[in-house]
């Protein structure tokens, strides 16, 4: 499901007053995620919803690689990668 699926979706069922449209749900959305990521990579801060799960920032070392069509040797760098652990009641939903 993407993101305009998602949001037809939500149009679809009962909704606060304040979403009238699939344009509201949809910036709704947006701001959402864009305080998810300004939270957790710009303020490395982990971020918990109860009996949802956490979003934390985990880095990836670097390493080395080699290109398959040269054969030459590359170093990968170090990258920031956003990690998300769902919560035991959660996972106790997705295994009914």
């Amino acid at each position: 499901m993407n993101k305009r699926e998602f949001v037809k979706f939500c149009y679809s069922k009962e909704r606060p007053k304040c979403l009238k449209t699939r344009k509201d749900i949809g910036e709704a959305l947006n701001f959402f995620i864009e305080n998810i990521n300004d939270v957790v990579i710009n303020q490395e801060e982990k971020l918990i919803f109860r009996r949802w799960g956490s979003f934390e920032l985990g880095y990836r070392k670097s390493y080395k690689h080699i290109h398959p069509k040269n054969l030459k040797e590359m170093i990968i760098p170090e990258r920031k990668t956003m990690k998300f652990k769902t919560t035991k009641i959660m996972r106790e939903n997705l295994n009914k």
